[in-house]
């Protein structure tokens, strides 16, 4: 994080494949409530077959902060002021 010399900074596991605009929709979103972080969700594709596809992804505000204090599941695309 030292390093980091943008206004952002995103963290992507190796195995990652990300959507193309991936990045500019958490910005958008970020941009266009004010937000002082951007979360999102993502698919599992087991055995690297799409038809095994599956979604996590948040409802709420409240199961943003339980996952960020490590009580809960995944987030969803979703932006949110601190």
């Amino acid at each position: 994080m030292e390093a980091a010399t943008g206004d952002f900074i995103s963290f992507v596991d190796p195995d990652d494949i990300l959507n193309p605009i991936y990045f500019e929709h958490l910005h958008q979103q970020i941009e266009k409530y004010d937000s002082d972080i951007a979360v999102c969700g993502y698919n599992i594709i087991l055995n690297d077959d799409p038809s095994q596809l599956h979604s996590q992804r948040f409802p709420d505000q409240e199961k943003l902060w339980e996952y960020i204090l490590g009580k809960s599941g995944l987030p969803s695309m979703e932006a949110y002021t601190i």
